[in-house]
Order: C-alpha cells, then sequence, then structure tokens
C-alpha cells in the first residue's frame, strides 16, 4: 500500500511474469487503486513522430495483484474512474 510511482510498477513487472490477457467479467464493481501512469511510444514506421499510449497500473485483489490497463479500456468504457469518498 506505500509504494507507489516506479516502485510499485518494477515491484509487479521488473521481472515479466505477468499475464497479458483481458480483466476477467468477475471484476466487474471492484476497484483499484491507480499507482502509476505512464505514456509509451508505440513503435510506428509510418508516422513522424512515434504514438504514445497512455497505460494505468492499478493496484487489484488488496495489493495481491496489479493491473495494467491501456488508455482503450477507459475511452471504451471498460473502466471508470471514480474519485475515492
Amino acid at each position: 500500500d506505500v509504494l507507489n510511482d516506479w516502485e510499485f510498477y518494477n515491484t509487479f513487472f521488473e521481472f515479466g511474469d505477468f499475464d497479458v490477457s483481458r480483466v476477467p467479467c468477475e471484476y466487474q464493481y471492484n476497484f483499484g487503486i491507480i499507482k502509476h501512469i505512464m505514456a509509451v511510444e508505440m513503435p510506428d514506421s509510418t508516422a513522424s513522430t512515434p504514438p504514445t499510449q497512455i497505460i494505468v497500473i492499478v493496484m487489484i485483489e488488496y495489493g495481491l495483484s496489479a493491473a495494467y490497463l491501456v488508455e482503450n479500456a477507459f475511452s471504451e468504457g471498460e473502466v471508470y474512474v471514480s474519485k475515492r469518498k
């Protein structure tokens, strides 16, 4: 719970052992806590400036897991952002 930004990211993703499948429907109505946001340059040989993809890392399952969310998940309404009360 105390790690944020790159410390949090490296704790879960440093060694590359993660599942890149879609988040299962069982997570519907659950929440995650945003721990890190980054912009990743995507390789594209046709563009003069490489496009970027916004990635949001959230802590889920009470700190046991992390989710790696791409910006399309938000823009397509699969994931919502809510202010914590």
